[in-house]
């Protein structure tokens, strides 16, 4: 089995990657009871790999860590027992293909995220992997980056992204915080990511912009149908470069309808959110794989971060990525960004610099289904609240209600499958798509089957308690639901469209 790590992955010395086998990092992080530190990377190993990786289920498991040549850096490990154990090395220094270099543990005593003591050898090694014989998803491989003796690097920037028009690239990061900050240098390739900061053409290289600020560069003179790789590394007062932030652009075409492109440091799986307006009082938001929420300017002449009228945005970071259309509402005064993160969070964040307003949760391993709500500002009889679904692939699932302006959980109006608000007590499957219906005060949710075979709910908030309403059993349902004229649509993943009379559940 081979898992790679995607590109643009950047590690600095005394960075931790740990592969978990098939659970998202807050799941992992709740199935050893761990908190995974800032300066660990986690990878989910199914998204790349069959049945996930590592897959620690039998003895004598040997790893070895390649470069892109296909050289070996590390290992191959030598032939360990692995299965209900865990094996740590004991030194980076140690030569990682004798046993005599490894600790081997029962599962119980692995310590994901927590590498061994430096030992200043410059190099990335693995240093342990684990199974986990209560859920074999949580099984893991750990690497370490240790530290060269005397080579500590400043932070990278904070981010970087590249707006494309069709005789510019505009870029934009935010430099990093420190008393030895410097300045950030931007480099380009065409054919390929600069490795360091000395290798491709200079952008940009601003001493001026002080640490922990906003800044910006122009790449004038670019070419219609080349791609422009860029990379923006930190330099302290010694002269140290940091890792780098990487973004890619290519140029619009001249004369077409495509007016400006943005580029984030990763993909963007999810439709964009609006806040109506021009250029200063408007603007759009898209999540991203790098876990910020990205915004740009509207209009003809937008794409660049709104930093105008009102507006003086820094792309704020979640602890892992949303994967939904973020709703924008203007509310109590302020206009918020809600968002459902994959730890299992959800994020209130303010619209026009960024700021979290609040963050609350975990409330299971992941959310992803977009938010929804019903505010009083467009209806007053409705409730105030906002409403998330969970994800939890081993467990019930439930609709979380929550205060908009606080991220104060309502438990009233959140709803379980359990009894005494109509359900049957069938633990829910994990939620895919929510809708909110203002005129009826209802939530409607589809979700994949779980205890319960439903997979479509109508649930009324309109008192302090929720209460089901019906719940219908369509098969499983991966896309948020459809309401026009009284009818709510879904489509299942077998493929079919079904239409429910909204009042009953009736197909």
């Amino acid at each position: 089995l081979t898992f790679t790590f995607p590109a643009g992955t950047v590690l600095d010395p005394g960075d931790v990657v740990v592969i978990g086998r098939d659970a998202t990092r807050a799941a992992f992080e709740s199935g050893w009871g761990v908190t995974l530190g800032s300066n660990v990377l986690y990878f989910r190993g199914a998204d790349q790999v069959t049945n996930g990786f590592p897959q620690i289920n039998s003895t004598n498991r040997r790893y070895e860590l390649r470069d892109d040549t296909g050289t070996v850096r590390d290992g191959e490990t030598p032939a360990l027992v692995t299965y209900s154990n865990t094996n740590r090395r004991t030194s980076p220094a140690d030569d990682g293909t004798l046993a005599s270099s490894w600790t081997t543990s029962a599962w119980s005593a692995a310590d994901p995220g927590a590498p061994p003591p430096a030992a200043g050898t410059g190099k990335l090694v693995i240093s342990e992997f684990s199974d986990n014989r209560s859920d074999h998803t949580l099984e893991f491989l750990e690497l370490y980056y240790d530290a060269a003796a005397g080579s500590a690097r400043p932070d990278p920037p904070a981010t970087l992204t590249a707006t494309a028009r069709s005789d510019r690239i505009e870029l934009e990061w935010v430099t990093a915080s420190g008393a030895d900050y410097a300045a950030t240098r931007v480099v380009y390739r065409t054919d390929g990511e600069p490795a360091d900061a000395n290798d491709g053409t200079v952008v940009a290289d601003d001493a001026a912009t002080p640490a922990g600020s906003y800044a910006s560069a122009e790449h004038a003179g670019v070419s219609s149908g080349t791609t422009y790789r860029y990379a923006a590394f930190t330099r302290d007062a010694s002269g140290t470069y940091s890792g780098s932030r990487v973004a890619a652009a290519s140029p619009v075409p001249a004369g077409g309808k495509l007016l400006w492109r943005f580029a984030t440091p990763a993909s963007a799986l999810a439709p964009p959110g609006v806040l109506p307006g021009s250029a200063g009082s408007g603007a759009v938001y898209a999540v991203s794989n790098d876990r910020r929420l990205h915004a740009m300017e509207p209009g003809t002449s937008g794409g660049r971060w709104p930093r105008s009228g009102g507006f003086s945005w820094i792309p704020p970071a979640l602890n892992a990525p949303a994967q939904h259309r973020p709703p924008v509402v203007p509310l109590g005064g302020s206009t918020l960004v809600y968002l459902a993160a994959q730890d299992g969070r959800a994020y209130a964040i303010d619209a026009h610099d960024g700021s979290v307003a609040w963050s609350a949760g975990p409330f299971a391993p992941a959310l992803t289904a977009s938010p929804v709500g019903l505010f009083s500002a467009f209806d007053p009889a409705a409730p105030n609240r906002l409403f998330v679904g969970t994800r939890d692939p081993g467990g019930a699932n439930r609709i979380v209600a929550l205060d908009p302006l606080t991220g104060s959980e309502d438990a009233g109006r959140g709803f379980a499958n359990e009894t005494a608000k109509g359900g049957d007590g069938a633990a829910m499957g994990i939620v895919t798509g929510l809708l909110a219906d203002y005129g009826a005060h209802r939530i409607y949710a589809t979700t994949r089957r779980g205890g319960s075979a439903a997979t479509v709910w109508c649930v009324d908030v309109s008192g302090g308690t929720a209460q089901l309403v019906w719940s219908a059993a369509v098969g499983d349902v991966d896309a948020a639901p459809s309401l026009r004229s009284g009818v709510v649509y879904v489509g299942t993943l077998a493929g079919e469209v079904v239409a429910l009379d909204a009042a009953t559940g009736a197909v």
